[in-house]
């Protein structure tokens, strides 16, 4: 009974070793200095964009771009910029935003997931000369896959605040706010360890 028991600690031990050999150097890969993102942005908004359009959930279709530079291996800083667009009643209507903030990362061997919080600008042109320029909050996450030193695939998706009150353009009720779902999908590619 005591020699089973003692194969089966010895047992124990020499998973726990092999598992912890092959993690560590998994674990001691340096993240990339500067990881670049481009690909397609769907932004669906509570709220139209467009004159006499308030009243009305629009989807846009477009692209993101964004380039996020490693401070440590938990901490980034991102910078994004997207374009989205949509005819709506007949109205064309285009929002550009700019936004940055810290994105925290969890990197593994494996896929690296991220949460993030931006702050920044948001730039409306439905049809015609009008245009609105509105502060926005974005909180989301996702999911890089694929090799840390090649070209990997990003999926995310951003719960967005439109803070819209008092635009004649986008909301007609002072203190009104916009809310929006963005989905992404693009390709990244790592600069530098």
């Amino acid at each position: 009974m005591a020699l089973r028991g003692w194969v089966a600690q010895f047992r124990s031990i020499l998973v726990c070793a092999v598992f912890l050999a092959t993690a560590l150097p998994a674990a001691a890969q340096e993240p990339p200095i500067l990881e670049v993102s481009a690909g397609y942005s769907l932004l669906r908004a509570q709220r139209g964009f467009g004159v006499n359009l308030s009243d009305v959930k629009e989807t846009l279709h477009g692209w993101y771009a964004e380039a996020a530079a490693t401070e440590t291996n938990l901490l980034s800083l991102v910078g994004q910029v997207t374009g989205n667009y949509a005819t709506v009643n007949g109205q064309k209507v285009k929002a550009h935003e700019f936004a940055a903030g810290p994105r925290f990362n969890r990197r593994s061997g494996g896929p690296t997931v991220f949460g993030q919080f931006l702050i920044g600008v948001a730039n409306y042109r439905p049809h015609g000369p009008e245009r609105s320029t509105n502060a926005t909050v974005h909180v989301g996450g996702g999911v890089s896959l694929g090799p840390s030193n090649g070209v990997g695939f990003r999926l995310g998706g951003d719960y967005e605040r439109i803070f819209t009150g008092g635009s004649h353009l986008l909301s007609p009720e002072t203190g009104e706010r916009t809310n929006g779902l963005r989905l992404t999908a693009g390709v990244v590619f790592p600069i530098g360890s």
